[in-house]
């Protein structure tokens, strides 16, 4: 069967590029004795980025920073709700830069989780992501998971899921985090783990195969390609063929956390990663079509 994993991109990441773009053409400018390059035709506005990443890139779908929006209206983010379906490269996951701590600010965590869950909707999100900090020991675990559940439960109208990105104290620890996530229950919490925090751990691809199951999402880190076309600091095949052999079958999203001309290392990365995902869909395929040899006919005695 071939996998059903869709290849993402952070539009953090598209604004990498854009602000590559925008100091080469300055530097250029300044070459050519101009006072200034303008920024209209080389800038990428966040309006322009799902065409962008399907047409030019080759994306699926992308994840959204809440710092991108700022000061935009709900009807602002309908409207590119609506321009990122019309390219074929939807919203789907809306990702808070803003740490929550369930157990000592409760209240003030479940209302930004309100307001996130209303701008989730607008934008046609299918999850939030959040990070959870202040979570410690046993009394605030508990306290953090039942504040947490109480404020799922007020938002479940939207229809939104929420995942628990790996974070600082008791969500950094996968064991840890998993018992946060089950503490909290039902069934829209999930996780969404990273390549990056997988590999801060010590075991690389036993953490990604324990968090993919509880997954809707994959944040796949990306560095910088080095000159030789190698990738530093882990290995990325290894990490989507990790998650593959648990079932997995959300999405990756590219989040650049290299250096340099942030374009051609997400798209080397996108192609590297289909690449395993296609063979892991081929070697389904062989497998389901191989006729198993017949039983042997049992010899009749005479």
């Amino acid at each position: 069967m071939q996998s059903q994993i869709q290849i993402t991109v952070s539009t953090g990441s598209l604004a990498l590029i854009k602000a590559r773009l925008s100091v080469a053409a300055v530097s250029a400018g300044k070459r050519k004795g101009t006072k200034a390059a303008p920024a209209a035709p080389v800038g990428l506005r966040l309006e322009d980025m799902p065409q962008f990443a399907r047409e030019e890139l080759g994306f699926a779908g992308l994840n959204i920073p809440t710092a991108m929006l700022a000061g935009r209206t709900l009807a602002q983010l309908e409207a590119l709700r609506d321009r990122a379906d019309r390219a074929g490269c939807p919203i789907l996951v809306l990702v808070d830069d803003h740490p929550m701590d369930f157990h000592r600010h409760g209240k003030a965590a479940a209302e930004r989780l309100t307001r996130l869950a209303a701008a989730g909707t607008r934008l046609g999100c299918g999850d939030m992501a959040i990070k959870c900090v202040g979570v410690d020991d046993e009394a605030s675990l508990a306290g953090a998971a039942k504040n947490a559940r109480l404020a799922l439960n007020e938002i479940e109208s939207y229809g939104l899921g929420v995942l628990v990105r790996p974070g600082e104290g008791a969500t950094g620890d996968p064991p840890q985090l998993m018992d946060f996530i089950k503490r909290i229950g039902g069934f829209r919490i999930g996780a969404m783990p990273s390549f990056a925090h997988a590999a801060e751990t010590t075991e690389f691809v036993a953490t990604l195969r324990r968090l993919a199951p509880y997954a809707h999402c994959v944040a796949a880190t990306v560095n910088a390609y080095s000159r030789n076309g190698r990738h530093p600091g882990h290995d990325l095949e290894e990490a989507v063929r990790a998650v593959v052999s648990v079932g997995y079958q959300g999405t990756l999203c590219v989040e650049f956390a290299g250096t340099g001309d942030p374009q051609k290392h997400i798209v080397k990365a996108r192609e590297s990663m289909a690449a395993v995902l296609s063979a892991d869909g081929e070697d389904d395929v062989v497998a389901e079509d191989e006729t198993p040899p017949a039983e042997a006919e049992p010899e009749i005695a005479d």
